[in-house]
């Protein structure tokens, strides 16, 4: 039996840049395609509310790709990673970037380990080992690297997500693979940082997973400003779930001072002492930390990542600011939900171009630009 491992690999990453609060902003996209080695060739598209002819044109590209015998899954996301990387430090300045991955397969890695090897980029015995180290470099993929490597900086602004995704293929069909043992052999391939980790999706045609992947692609992460006049102020973010249900989260507004050399004194703002009715994200328990922009030098953006109720993610549909004054909740009547949140969209495509694919490549790829349509109408 011919193993495949990346049926189709989209990999689909989003940077978000722009203003949410336009719904013109628009996704760019590059196009990766891999079989028996990994075709870079960047392209990018411009796929904005008007941008029909561009999703044709990326269509037509696609097609153009180069096809071969072997899939290599594993190989073709640690390259898609270093475009992300590339990405993200052209763009590190911008306030709260998104990324996503997201890869759709119909089978099992053949030729990852090898490539690797030949290719210099780790001596790897087994797909297993090559996906630990996979794993490790997706839940830290934006933190800065210092001292020739041996300290982190850690990145809490930006966030990061991988779905995996596959469509049985016919060798997996024959092997008598269950969908639970395909979830496990895709593991590897899905990770996070400053996101919750999406579990894998297995059904057995593309409009099932495209509806699958629809239901659990959720933005986890909700940004917003504070202005500083509120300092030394309690806050209340009253938040709108896309399921109906109503979140608080209350924190006390901090600007604290820090005495500089020869007298000088700065200062940064912290939000504090949080409280909720349910709701649970990064630094929840702790002590979040505001950012100040030469562009916006009159208010702080905060942002809570991976947000969750339980173990189910939540995303903010709209929200609301409050301060409280003489023991009374006043409404900000100057707040406006999205004002801090960016919606531009990076998507990179990494698609296989293995024979195994077969008549279905073309569903495989309208599946692709329907999830990219998809998720630029939901950023």
């Amino acid at each position: 039996m011919k193993k495949v491992v990346f049926g189709l690999a989209v990999i689909a990453t989003l940077l978000l840049v722009g203003c949410a609060s336009a719904p013109s902003d628009p996704i760019y996209a590059d196009v990766i395609g891999f079989s028996d080695d990994v075709s870079y060739r960047y392209k990018y598209f411009y796929i904005g509310s008007s941008g029909s002819n561009e999703i044709e044109n990326a269509r037509s590209h696609i097609k153009k790709l180069p096809t071969g015998r072997n899939t290599a899954m594993y190989y073709a996301l640690d390259v898609g990673l270093d475009r992300i990387e590339e990405i993200q430090e052209d763009r590190k300045d911008d306030e709260n970037t998104k990324y996503y991955v997201v890869l759709l397969t119909d089978g099992l890695d053949n030729v990852s380990v090898e490539m690797a090897r030949n290719n210099k980029r780790g001596d790897y015995m087994n797909l297993s080992e090559y996906g630990e180290v996979l794993q490790k470099r997706m839940a830290s993929i934006f933190n800065e690297k210092k001292f020739l490597g041996l300290v982190e900086k850690e990145n809490l602004k930006n966030s990061f997500q991988s779905y995996a995704i596959l469509v049985k293929g016919e060798d997996l069909k024959k092997s008598d693979y269950t969908d639970e043992e395909l979830r496990q052999l895709l593991v590897p391939i899905t990770g996070a940082q400053n996101e919750y980790r999406p579990a894998p999706i297995v059904d057995d045609s593309y409009d099932k997973v495209l509806e699958e992947f629809k239901k659990k692609f959720v933005v986890t992460s909700f940004s917003f400003r504070i202005p500083k006049g509120y300092a030394g102020q309690r806050i209340q973010m009253k938040l709108f779930a896309n399921d109906g249900t109503e979140y608080f989260v209350e924190g006390d507004f901090v600007r604290n001072q820090v005495d500089k050399f020869m007298g000088k004194t700065e200062y940064y703002y912290t939000f504090e002492n949080m409280t909720s009715n349910g709701l649970s994200f990064d630094g929840f328990t702790g002590t979040l930390s505001g950012e100040e922009s030469e562009y916006d030098p009159n208010n702080v953006l905060f942002a809570f990542n991976k947000m969750l109720t339980g173990d189910n993610p939540v995303k903010v549909d709209d929200s609301e600011q409050r301060f409280l004054e003489n023991e009374k909740w006043r409404f900000n009547s100057e707040y406006q939900h999205g004002s801090a949140t960016k919606k531009n969209a990076y998507v990179l495509f990494i698609l296989d171009r293995s024979s195994s694919m077969g008549a279905d490549r073309s569903k495989a790829e309208d599946a692709a630009i329907k999830m990219i349509e998809f998720i630029s109408d939901n950023i």
